[in-house]
């Protein structure tokens, strides 16, 4: 794997949406096994172990398969000889890059460079989703979406135990918009607690439907930033499914370590076909 020289932030919406996920998952992480479990399970208890574990595995998972996808380099310059800006297949020259770009690679204004198989940008890792880190966010959005609907069950149940019960307006405020009830009730760290719970069912609602939407795009063997030109490249599910999780697709939700050669280039596609 060629490693990306730049993996930090551009942008002002990139600092946002990257800097609340790296805090918000330790945050999310401290909440789940220091405060949630212990208000049911003693601490080290066989039950409190038991989910302690899995919690840490399913975060572990997480942030090994969003670290591989934002260290994961996917750019195009540099890897092809500058070509015709006149030549008629394909293949397209960018000015700004001064490279050659491949079939279905296009420029990144944010990342300022061509990405191979471009599908989009993500604003929550700072990085562009192209060919080679591809299966990499997909894991990634699977045990993200895996690790907050496991832990939102636990939470909103604690939410319920632990913020007063009287079928009001303002219990309805603090459950499901914690960080507003600040403004009318007097703050306290259970609230900071309502709020790391809500953001993390918030992100993982959010994980699950992005995992849906593109998981029907890899069957079809699209790309989102170009959903029309893509259908060209379509063949069976099971072979668009390897484009991004590789030959061995059935081990990658083993970690990022796992090598699954892809069936092809990134770059001659006419051959894929």
């Amino acid at each position: 794997m060629v490693l990306r020289k730049n993996i930090f932030p551009r942008t002002k919406g990139e600092y946002l949406s990257t800097g609340s996920n790296v805090i918000f998952t330790p945050l999310n992480y401290y909440v789940f096994n220091f405060v949630v479990l212990p208000q049911y399970w003693t601490m080290w208890s066989e039950e409190y172990t038991k989910h302690f574990i899995i919690s840490s595995f399913l975060t572990f998972m997480m942030c090994s398969n969003m670290l591989a996808l934002v260290l994961c380099d996917t750019t195009v310059k540099g890897r092809f000889p500058a070509l015709n800006k006149t030549r008629k297949d394909e293949w397209k020259y960018c000015d700004k890059c001064q490279t050659s770009m491949p079939p279905r690679s296009w420029h990144c204004t944010i990342c300022n460079t061509c990405i191979l198989k471009r599908d989009h940008h993500c604003f929550f890792t700072s990085c562009c989703v192209g060919f080679h880190n591809h299966r990499h966010f997909m894991m990634y959005l699977f045990y993200t979406a895996l690790t907050t609907m496991y832990a939102s069950y636990f939470n909103f149940r604690y939410a319920y135990d632990t913020t007063d019960v009287e079928y009001t307006w303002m219990t309805l405020v603090k459950l499901l918009f914690p960080m507003l009830s600040v403004f009318f009730i007097k703050w306290s760290l259970h609230h900071l607690y309502l709020l790391v719970i809500f953001e993390t069912f918030a992100f993982g609602l959010m994980c699950c439907f992005m995992l849906v939407w593109c998981g029907y795009f890899i069957s079809r063997n699209m790309v989102i930033f170009d959903k029309e030109h893509s259908k060209r490249y379509r063949k069976s599910v099971m072979e668009n499914v390897q484009v991004v999780f590789g030959r061995k697709w059935y081990l990658v939700w083993q970690g990022p370590w796992v090598s699954s050669e892809l069936p092809c280039d990134g770059t001659h596609w006419d051959k894929y076909m």
